[in-house]
């Protein structure tokens, strides 16, 4: 098992978590690395049927570890080339590891290619973006509203699209 994309690797509670090509993986001094999505396969699966914008460039995958809300957040990129640039296009999404709840999330509409931090508990991430008007890629900052309000989750007014999945010790109960 190897790291596919070294911008996953992230320390999240004394052990280290990346993205192999297989899944999410995590390891703890030395000791062999165990799987942590279980609940995320289907997003790995590359079928004949998927086209190659809708498909995850998994070397560009972005991780980061956002201690404040106890969540490491993996970006996989799908791309579109345009006048010979390659971009992150909408089919890109980040997955959320709940690490306090053992739950995985799928969010889609941020694109955080650039990267993420987080200071003084506000955590801000990059966006790459194509601008056609230029015919370049731009760079855009933006920052996570946690203001526990209506815009929380939100971008451009538009909500934040997610899927919540329990843990397996729920056995398909809802969880609170």
């Amino acid at each position: 098992i190897g790291c596919v994309a070294h911008a996953s690797i992230q320390e999240v509670r004394g052990r280290i978590m990346f993205l192999s090509d297989r899944g999410v993986y995590a390891m703890v001094g030395g000791q062999l690395p165990e799987h942590v999505g279980e609940k995320i396969e289907p997003v790995f699966d590359v079928s004949a049927s998927l086209t190659d914008d809708e498909v995850f460039k998994l070397k560009r995958a972005v991780g980061f570890n956002d201690r404040n809300n106890e969540r490491y957040l993996l970006y996989l990129p799908a791309e579109t080339t345009t006048n010979s640039i390659n971009h992150p296009n909408s089919n890109s999404v980040v997955l959320a590891y709940d690490y306090h709840r053992q739950a995985w999330l799928k969010w889609n509409n941020i694109n955080m290619a650039g990267g993420m931090s987080c200071v003084a508990m506000v955590c801000y991430f990059t966006e790459r973006r194509y601008d056609s008007g230029t015919g370049n890629l731009k760079k855009y900052l933006y920052k996570i509203n946690d203001l526990n309000d209506a815009y929380d989750y939100e971008d451009n007014t538009l909500p934040i699209e997610f899927s919540y999945s329990s843990g397996w010790e729920a056995l398909g109960e809802p969880s609170v």
